[in-house]
């Protein structure tokens, strides 16, 4: 019977699919085991799973995005709103209305700690898929780091006498899927297979 693989979750958690309002929309995570990352999509009572093996994973593609700035200046602006209601209203309502100041208050707080937003990518020899989890460049740049080396040491493993890069590169990913990147980190593909020898399948 095959071993049961053990998790361990990484940082961050995003919508994929959000809709107006985040109607229909999964919330994504994202898991780490021995030889592979696995994706989780969860809606409601429904999971769905991708998983990205080390041996298979080509590069991350990190863009930057301006969605913190927007959210910062919408904590900003109603903050600062909630904070003269407290000023202005009768000293019955003052309790309510600083309770919404110090939610929104909280949550620029939060925000401007979290940092860059950003869009995560990950490319393999036969997709280019986003990770909503990695959301913020100070919890993509976290997975980097943990996941960079199980990935140069499973594909040396796998092919002896290949140095990998170390340093990031530049590359361009596949038109229409994203712009151009701000930033990738660039893992080197797999060699094809001997003649004669049928491709490995793709992971499921």
């Amino acid at each position: 019977m095959a071993e049961t693989p053990k998790y361990k979750k990484l940082p961050g958690s995003g919508m994929r699919g959000a809709g107006s309002f985040g109607v229909s929309a999964a919330r994504a995570r994202l898991w780490l085991a021995e030889d592979h990352l696995l994706n989780v999509d969860t809606i409601s009572y429904t999971e769905e799973y991708r998983r990205f093996y080390f041996r298979d994973i080509q590069a991350f593609v990190i863009r930057r995005t301006y969605g913190h700035m927007v959210y910062n200046a919408i904590f900003g602006i109603a903050a600062v709103l909630f904070l003269t209601g407290t000023i202005t209203v009768d000293p019955d309502g003052r309790l309510f209305v600083g309770g919404f100041f110090l939610l929104f208050a909280s949550l620029l707080a939060w925000s401007l700690w979290m940092g860059t937003s950003c869009r995560c990518y990950i490319q393999t020899a036969v997709q280019f898929e986003q990770l909503p989890s990695l959301n913020r460049l100070r919890n993509a740049r976290k997975v980097m780091t943990i996941v960079r080396e199980r990935i140069l040491k499973t594909q040396g493993a796998a092919f002896p006498g290949r140095t990998p890069p170390l340093a990031p590169a530049t590359a361009q990913p596949a038109a229409a899927v994203a712009p151009p990147p701000d930033t990738v980190e660039q893992i080197p593909a797999p060699p094809p297979p001997p003649a004669g020898e049928p491709p490995s399948a793709p992971p499921i």
